[in-house]
């Protein structure tokens, strides 16, 4: 389930080494580390789950959050820029 993955790609502009760092420096060292591993190294969520050694639940719960709250950003970030 590559859906998710749309919407980092989404707000990915053209330095995506510089987007990549200031989305880890927003995100708790835990965020981080579940979409790490799941985007940038393709482990499925209960991959991710054995490796933290957290529950798979917990993890889709991690995930949820910051997906929810960098879409948000996004959001806020396009309402902000004048459309030409």
């Amino acid at each position: 389930r590559r859906d998710h993955a749309l919407g980092l790609r989404r707000i990915l502009p053209r330095d995506r080494q510089e987007q990549l760092a200031m989305i880890r420096r927003s995100l708790d060292p835990i965020e981080w580390k579940v979409l790490q591993l799941h985007y940038l190294e393709g482990m499925t969520g209960k991959q991710v789950a054995r490796r933290l050694r957290l529950s798979a639940s917990r993890i889709c719960q991690i995930h949820g959050r910051v997906l929810s709250r960098l879409k948000q950003r996004l959001t806020e970030r396009e309402g902000s820029v004048p459309e030409a």
